[in-house]
């Protein structure tokens, strides 16, 4: 639900301002059910769409584009491990959208570890942006 919260919000945001400046902004975005359709959270059929399915919700790449054109820094966090990272890459790829920085998360590190430690570290490395 909050996925849908945060794309309303974006979407929202990027109609309102128009051609305004977004060179303090920093996007922080997951990947699976918030760009790419992957519809789950454990199980074989999420290894299926994680590896294989090719969809991404409509309009996230024109959206994402726009706010970098616009001056804003697109980071993907994502749970999935280095194993998959040829197919994140690849997805991307398909859908003309290059990330400033895509982070994947090491196979022996747990998930809500690396997504904590990698914002925080985002954060500090940025104290001026929003």
């Amino acid at each position: 639900m909050y996925k849908i919260i945060l794309f309303i919000l974006l979407f929202v945001v990027s109609r309102q301002t128009g051609a305004q400046s977004y060179e303090n902004i920093i996007i922080i975005s997951d990947m699976d059910n918030t760009y790419k359709k992957t519809h789950g959270f454990i199980g074989i059929s999420d290894l299926w769409n994680i590896f294989i399915t090719k969809k991404t919700y409509e309009g996230m790449p024109e959206l994402y584009n726009d706010f970098q054109k616009k001056g804003a820094e697109i980071y993907i966090l994502t749970n999935q491990t280095k194993l998959s990272k040829n197919h994140v890459y690849k997805h991307f790829r398909k859908d003309n959208f290059k990330p400033d920085t895509i982070i994947i998360r090491k196979s022996h590190t747990k998930g809500f570890e690396h997504k904590t430690e990698k914002l925080n570290e985002i954060i500090i490395k940025n104290p001026t942006k929003k």
